[in-house]
């Protein structure tokens, strides 16, 4: 190790990532999928295959991926008015705890990555819904 690095402490680095993924709205959005999913299951017009494991593990780890990674990513674009704020005055994006950069990286990584499982879903059961959604990711 240099002399001039800094050592990171990745306890803190790990809790501050986690912060500011915002997990509460992430708990929300993934009830609110998976309770979209069993509605649209239960409807007697739907027509698919049957629930399975995966398909619901695939909507979890993607939701809560793409969740984190837009709350990483409302962080980064609004630390300058969080220090304004009595509420999200002590945040970590905007107390400097957590560099702008990292928060930057970190919620593209988490996008990202939820697409893969996205796309993964669209090879591995190919039908005309997923078709549909495949390409109309393909055009964004």
């Amino acid at each position: 190790m240099s002399s001039n690095s800094i050592p990171i402490n990745y306890r803190n680095l790990v809790s501050h990532l986690i912060e500011v993924s915002k997990p509460s709205i992430i708990y929300l959005l993934d009830f609110v999928a998976i309770s979209a999913l069993l509605i649209a299951y239960l409807d007697p017009n739907y027509v698919t295959n049957p629930i399975s494991f995966t398909i619901v593990a695939g909507l979890l780890i993607a939701g809560t991926f793409s969740s984190a990674g837009s709350a990483a990513l409302n962080c980064y674009v609004d630390r300058d008015i969080d220090i304004k704020m009595e509420r999200t005055k002590k945040r970590a994006s905007a107390t400097g705890q957590l560099s702008p950069n990292i928060i930057l990286v970190y919620g593209i990584i988490m996008i990202t990555d939820q697409e893969k499982y996205i796309n993964l879903r669209c090879v591995k059961k190919v039908d005309v819904n997923d078709i549909e959604i495949f390409v109309h990711y393909l055009k964004f």
